[in-house]
């Protein structure tokens, strides 16, 4: 079985409300991606994996944290997972879905490649819509890829 990408199906809603979003000034360095309280709190079974401006690279830092949810993966054995990319609100509509899905797709092969079933998964592409940081788009805790799982 393969994963479920529900990017094509979402595309014209999310290029729509994509495009409606204001494009706010300076991005907040990575580096102070975690942690300040003007982001919405992560939902209680989430990983949020972060990432570079433009990229889909899986920083270095990052790694253990595809190795948590492997672990919580094997303890627990929930019957999906799911994978939403996200960007900020910098670069084009279209742009910014092709790399929300890159960023999820990036996730989800790291997962897989720890021994997770690739058919326990759904991958979402949200592109600038689903900002971490509402009132600020640019900022680097929007660049992320959600893992949640049920």
């Amino acid at each position: 079985m393969r994963p479920i990408h529900l990017a094509s199906f979402l595309l014209p809603a999310l290029l729509a409300a994509a495009s409606a979003q204001a494009a706010p000034s300076a991005a907040t360095p990575p580096a102070a991606a975690p942690g300040a309280s003007d982001a919405k709190p992560a939902a209680p079974d989430a990983i949020d994996i972060y990432f570079e401006v433009g990229s889909a690279r899986i920083r270095s830092e990052d790694l253990a944290q595809l190795d948590h949810a492997a672990r919580l993966y094997r303890d627990g054995k929930p019957i999906l997972m799911t994978v939403a990319g996200g960007t900020d609100g910098s670069g084009s509509p279209q742009g910014n879905l092709r790399l929300s899905q890159a960023r999820a797709d990036a996730v989800f092969h790291g997962l897989v490649a720890r021994g997770i079933p690739a058919d326990r998964f759904q991958i979402l592409a949200k592109g600038a819509t689903d900002p971490a940081v509402p009132d600020n788009a640019q900022d680097a805790r929007n660049r992320r890829a959600e893992i949640t799982w049920k």
